[in-house]
Formats: structure tokens, C-alpha cells, sequence
């Protein structure tokens, strides 16, 4: 029996493996890492489907996100030999039993994925699992801006992370229209910290899920190590004093520009503004400056992904 789907999605930093982690206490779920290659399997998948076997397994040898699993690819090739056409979903199928008999032995009947983008891929992610839900969780923006400045990538200026937020969590609210409340809950990640057992159970409800069960078992996932540092949090609990740290750690200069920005998009998912009516102006040198800084920080970040790619490349030698 095949497993249902259940992709959870939103602006990165606003919670996802959080929650994908927490609902893994429900012993019929399987939680798997950040599924990226899930996106670019896409590519070689038809009309109708059926994906390209070489293609594919050649992708994924080479996808280094894929590698952070740690399961076998000669033994999906062993598994693939002889057929000559099989299903993305198939494919996706055969490389969940395999991180399932590593790390969680048994039999579950649903696999949760929690991949931020995955409100942005959503209409593909629907056609190849037509029985899958989506649970597009939200965050206050001026959380997610001051969670960027934790990592050492994303937007660390907060016009952009603002931008940024906006646009994300736009992608969700679109979802949500196009396929209804049926197939995709919203849920904020403040109400979940705020009074877990509450919200919990509305996502329990909306899966179809006994909430019982869930909170008498023990979260099972493991954040792969290459994620630990920026997830340091997951696993630990649920924990209020977690919703307002960005009062404290931003300037009110930021707040005042991220709420500029995003002062008719924040109320309307019931974030309050802080300095409404007196709101930032962020001026065409404020723009200038702040795009110079954002420059000089993907120009950093972008080093740090090549010395990572020698780094695996000369293990690999």
C-alpha cells in the first residue's frame, strides 16, 4: 500500500520540520528529511507520470542533498533492474521503504515531507500525488526575518527578507484557493506554540489522525547533520517563549521597514503592527545600501557552497 502524502510548506524559517518532526510521533507517520530532489526528479518525469530510470538515478548520484539520506543507490538500482518503466511515484515509493528499513523499521501509511518549497511546487507536487494534503504553516515575517540572521544563508537584510516573506507565504495562500480547504489547512506557527494540544489536534483532524496516539508517543526524527546547527531547536519541545524573540533581537529601524513593507499583508493573518500609523520610510538610499550589503553577502555565501562542493568532491577522491 502506498503511503499518502502529507507536505508540509512555507517560507523557510517559519517552522516546518518543527512541525513535520512533531507530528512523527505518530506511529502510522513517516518523516523523512527536506525532500529537494524530489523537485529536480521532476524533470524527467512525462505527461503521464512515468519517469526515465537513467536519468534519474544518474541525478540522483550527483544530488548532493539526496546524499544526506545515507541509503543505498545500489540497492535501488538492484530493486530497479529489469523494469522497464516505473512511476515517479513509484521511484519516490521505493526510496521511502528504503529510509524507512534504515531508520524507523515497520510499516507506516503515511509520509510527511517537509520541505519549505514545497507551497511553491504545489500544483505538481497535487498532479503526482493526487491523495496527498498540504499544510501551509505561517509565521509572523518579523520571526522569519530575525530567524535569517541565525542561518548563513537567505535574505539577512530585512527589505528583503520582507520581500522575500511576502512572496512565500503569497504561494501558500494561492495553493490554498486553488485546491480548498479540503486539501491544504493553514495554521500558524505562534498558535502552535501558543497552545499545542489545541492545534495539534485541528491538524490531527484535518489528516484524519487519532491526536491520542500522537501525544503519547516520542518524536522519532533525526536532523540530518549537515541541518543540526540551523535546527538546533527540533526535538526539544514546544515552546512559547520561542514566538517573540524578534522583538528583542531586531532594532525597531527594522521592524519599522519590515512593517513598511508588509503593513496590509501582516494584519490580514492576524499580526499586529507595531509602530502603525508611523511607519518607516525606506528611502532610494536605504534601497541602494541595502542592496549592496545583500550583494556582499551572496557573494560570501556563494563561496561557502563552493569550498563545500570541493570539500565532498575531495572526500569522494
Amino acid at each position: 500500500m502506498k503511503r499518502q502524502a502529507i507536505f508540509i510548506g512555507g517560507c523557510e524559517r517559519s517552522g516546518t520540520t518543527m512541525l513535520g518532526s512533531y507530528l512523527g510521533k505518530h506511529p502510522d507517520l513517516l518523516v523523512t528529511p527536506e525532500s529537494q530532489f524530489k523537485l529536480g526528479l521532476m524533470r524527467y518525469t512525462a505527461e503521464d507520470g512515468a519517469i526515465d530510470l537513467e536519468q534519474a538515478m544518474a541525478y540522483l548520484r550527483s544530488e548532493y542533498r539526496f546524499a544526506s539520506w545515507k541509503i543505498s543507490l545500489d540497492e535501488l538500482a538492484t530493486q530497479l533492474a529489469g523494469k522497464p518503466r516505473i512511476s515517479y511515484q513509484d521511484l519516490i515509493e521505493l526510496i521511502l521503504d528504503q529510509y524507512q528499513d534504515k531508520y524507523q523499521p515497520g510499516e507506516t501509511r503515511y509520509w510527511v515531507d517537509h520541505t519549505p518549497n514545497n507551497m511553491r511546487h504545489g500544483l505538481r507536487l497535487n498532479r503526482l500525488f493526487p491523495d496527498a494534503k498540504f499544510i501551509h504553516i505561517v509565521r509572523d515575517g518579523r520571526g522569519v526575518a530575525y530567524s535569517y540572521r541565525q542561518v548563513t544563508w537567505g535574505p539577512y537584510e530585512t527589505y528583503f527578507s520582507a520581500k522575500d516573506w511576502v512572496s512565500k507565504v503569497g504561494h501558500g495562500l494561492a495553493l490554498e484557493h486553488h485546491l480548498g480547504s479540503d486539501k491544504l489547512l493553514l495554521t500558524r506557527y505562534e498558535d502552535i506554540l501558543e497552545d499545542p494540544r489545541t492545534e495539534i489536534s485541528r491538524i490531527c483532524a484535518f489528516l484524519g489522525l487519532d491526536y491520542n496516539e500522537l501525544a503519547a508517543g516520542q518524536e522519532r526524527f533525526s536532523v540530518p547533520d549537515h541541518s543540526q546547527k540551523q535546527h538546533a531547536l527540533v526535538g526539544k519541545g514546544l515552546k512559547k517563549e520561542n514566538r517573540g524573540r524578534w522583538r528583542e533581537g531586531l532594532s525597531e529601524r527594522d521592524i519599522r521597514i519590515f512593517e513598511s513593507i508588509t503593513k496590509d499583508f501582516l494584519p490580514c493573518l492576524g499580526y499586529d503592527l507595531l509602530f502603525s500609523p508611523s511607519l518607516q520610510e525606506f528611502s532610494v538610499g536605504d534601497k541602494v545600501v541595502s542592496g549592496l550589503r545583500e550583494a556582499v553577502r551572496k557573494v560570501e555565501k556563494r563561496g561557502r557552497k563552493l569550498k563545500r562542493r570541493w570539500c565532498r568532491r575531495f572526500k569522494r577522491s
